[in-house]
């Protein structure tokens, strides 16, 4: 008896995507058999994982012979997309809006989109208007496709959106002692703002330009007695200062003289 072994004649080629995008890595397969792999990257194995384009080459060798492939793989950057970015407003991921106004969104030229708010929609431009904005704020996202990448961007958008509490409670325990708004959504967008606290009797007992920081219901000095309290908040915003004026009532509890 004699024993023969067969070897298959080598034949090389590799399998595997033409293209690559940024961040994605492509598999590069040879042909499976009794073959030693030599690879220019210098791995031995049948399958290779790649993260950057150029040439490849494999060698497949047995007693045979030997023969080799060549493939190149080609590099694609994500595209640059930047909704954020405007020549009258640049920032870099938010956007606040005033009463009145509204912003366009521009995501670039490119082959097609998807913005989050309409799918199915493949313009280039998405507007969004003041009043169209959830409660304070809302994040727009657009998908794009340049031919060979995919990639995303979004932009949260704010409103000038005033909240503040009807009710604080001064006694010192940490848990609502003083008034000031119970959001900062918009206030980016406020170039000043005055506000003031009056009496029943339309008597002023505080007035600032700093309402972030808020009123501790004191007048000059001492802690103002319980009861019903009135609010006018002037903010200016916009290139032009436009003014807008709220109002309000506030109740002050638990305070001690």
């Amino acid at each position: 008896e004699v024993q023969v072994d067969a070897y298959p004649v080598p034949v090389a080629a590799i399998e595997g995507d033409n293209a690559l995008c940024e961040g994605e890595t492509v598999v590069l397969s040879a042909p499976e058999g009794a073959f030693s792999y030599y690879w220019n990257t210098d791995e031995t194995t049948q399958n290779i994982e790649i993260s950057a384009g150029g040439e490849y080459s494999v060698k497949l060798s047995n007693i045979c012979g030997e023969d080799i492939a060549l493939k190149n793989v080609d590099y694609h950057p994500l595209p640059d997309v930047d909704i954020a970015e405007y020549p009258y407003q640049p920032i870099e991921e938010s956007v606040v809006l005033v009463p009145g106004s509204s912003v366009t969104l521009d995501a670039g030229q490119y082959v097609s989109y998807d913005w989050n708010k309409m799918p199915g929609d493949t313009t280039q431009y998405y507007i969004v208007n003041y009043d169209a904005v959830g409660e304070g704020s809302d994040t727009i996202a657009v998908d794009v496709f340049d031919g060979f990448c995919y990639n995303k961007d979004y932009v949260i958008i704010e409103v000038l959106d005033i909240k503040v509490p009807a009710v604080i409670t001064p006694n010192g325990d940490g848990a609502n002692d003083t008034f000031t708004p119970m959001n900062d959504f918009g206030w980016s967008a406020v170039k000043d703002h005055t506000i003031m606290v009056f009496n029943r009797w339309g008597d002023k007992v505080w007035e600032s330009g700093d309402f972030l920081s808020g009123w501790n219901a004191k007048q000059n000095g001492r802690i103002v007695a319980d009861g019903t309290y009135y609010w006018i908040l002037e903010v200016f915003y916009g290139d032009d200062n436009v003014k807008k004026v709220f109002k309000g009532t506030l109740t002050v509890l638990g305070t001690t003289k």
